[in-house]
C-alpha cells in the first residue's frame, strides 16, 4: 500500500487509522474489530503507523491501509493478504467508505482477548511472552501479553492473577566485582527497563509484575546459569538492578518493590 500523494488528497479515514488507540472499534463491512495495539515507531519501522485488531474469535491481525498503486482506489487490507506483488483494487478488504471508527476505553480490548492466570499462551501453550501493557488494582494485576512463539503463534492474550504479599526467595547471583553472593527478596516487584539502543524508546519503562520467587529465578539464570549474561548491582535506593555490562551497557533492568494499598 502507498501513501496518498498530497495532504489534501488524504481521506479522513486514513488519518483516523493512524490515530487509533487501544480499545477503539474499527467496523469493516459491518464487522467490529477492536484495536489491541497501534504499531508506531520501531514497531512500524518505515511504513505508516498500523493497528493490530482483535477479530470476533479473539485472534488478532495486522491491518494495512492506503492508496492502491496505479489506481484511484483507497482502503484497507489485512497485512497477511499482501503478497510479493503490489496489491490491486480487487485485493482490498474494504474501501474507506465501508470503514467506520468509534472511540472506546483501552479496557474494551482486554475483554475481547483470551484470559489466563499464568503465562501459558491459551492459543498454543507456549510459556514465554512479551509484556505490552497492564494495570494493578490492589493485589490483582491484568497484563496484556504477546506470545513469544512469533513463527507459529504471536497472539495477544491477557494474564490476570492475584499477587502474593508474603512471597520470599533467596537468589544466588554474580556481581560486577566477580563476587557470588546470596540476596534475599521479599514480596513482589515490577520490572522496569531502560534501554540505550537508538531504536528502542524504553526509558524507565514499567513492565511486568513479578513475585520474589520469579525474580530470583530470572537473576540466577542471567548471572549464574549455563548462559550467563551481565551481573547485578544494588541501586542507590536499595533496589536490585541487572545490567548487561557494568559501564557500556545497552539494557538495564531494575526490580522495584510493589506496594499494596
Amino acid at each position: 500500500m502507498s501513501k496518498a500523494e498530497t495532504q489534501s488528497d488524504v481521506p479522513e479515514t486514513y488519518e483516523k487509522l493512524q490515530e487509533l488507540t487501544r480499545g477503539d472499534c474499527v467496523t469493516i463491512n459491518n464487522t467490529d474489530y477492536y484495536v489491541v495495539i497501534q504499531n508506531t515507531g520501531m514497531n512500524s519501522f518505515f511504513v505508516p503507523d498500523f493497528p493490530t485488531l482483535i477479530q470476533p474469535d479473539g485472534t488478532t491481525k495486522d491491518l494495512a491501509f492506503g492508496a492502491v498503486p496505479n489506481s484511484d482506489k483507497c482502503g484497507v487490507i489485512w497485512s497477511d493478504d499482501i503478497g510479493t506483488d503490489e496489491p490491486t483494487a480487487d485485493d482490498l478488504l474494504a474501501e474507506y467508505d465501508q470503514v467506520t471508527i468509534t472511540e472506546h476505553e483501552p479496557q474494551t480490548a482486554y475483554s475481547r482477548l483470551e484470559t489466563t492466570t499464568d503465562k501459558q499462551c491459551p492459543h498454543c501453550g507456549n510459556t514465554t511472552a512479551r509484556f505490552r501493557d497492564g494495570h494493578k488494582d490492589g493485589q490483582t494485576t491484568t497484563e496484556l501479553l504477546t506470545c513469544n512463539d512469533s513463527d507459529d503463534c504471536g497472539e495477544f492474550y491477557i494474564r490476570q492473577r492475584e499477587l502474593p504479599t508474603d512471597d520470599s526467595a533467596t537468589a544466588t547471583v554474580q556481581t560486577f566485582d566477580g563476587e557470588t553472593k546470596e540476596i534475599e527478596l521479599n514480596g513482589c516487584f515490577r520490572e522496569t527497563i531502560s534501554s540505550r539502543f537508538k531504536l528502542d524508546p524504553r526509558q524507565n519503562a514499567e513492565e511486568c509484575w513479578m513475585t520474589a520467587t520469579e525474580v530470583a529465578e530470572v537473576l540466577e539464570a542471567k548471572t549464574t546459569g549455563e548462559s550467563t549474561h551481565g551481573a547485578i548491582k544494588e541501586n542507590w535506593n536499595g533496589n536490585i538492578v541487572w545490567k548487561d555490562s557494568q559501564y557500556d551497557y545497552k539494557i538495564e533492568i531494575e526490580y522495584r518493590p510493589v506496594r499494596f494499598e
